[in-house]
């Protein structure tokens, strides 16, 4: 990068035709930790699922209540609906690894 390190850099703009190109041009650069962005890609999956966008639309009334409104949505707790379904789950877990990986990157 010419010399330069990511605390001589202010506004950078990186594009490619490929989303991972980016992701990678930002981890050579010395932006983050090298796998870290790639973590992203679980948080992405499940806040913009069906379910996730729902609940979103709710927040104001669980913010209002102080209640969850998965059992609202579902009729039942937030993880007894990620035990009957799977494909939810999954995107679940994936985000939450996403989470846990992400905070140790820098």
């Amino acid at each position: 990068m010419a010399g330069l390190s990511r605390s001589d850099v202010d506004v950078a703009s990186i594009y490619d035709c490929y989303t991972i190109t980016v992701l990678m041009s930002l981890e050579d650069a010395g932006f983050c930790t090298k796998g870290c962005l790639l973590y992203t890609s679980g948080t992405a999956l499940f806040t913009g699922s069906k379910e996730q966008r729902e609940r979103w639309s709710l927040l104001v009334d669980s913010v209002r209540t102080g209640k969850s409104i998965v059992p609202a949505m579902h009729g039942k707790e937030g993880f007894e609906y990620l035990a009957e379904e799977p494909e939810h789950a999954e995107l679940f877990n994936r985000f939450m690894t996403c989470l846990l990986y992400t905070s140790r990157c820098v």
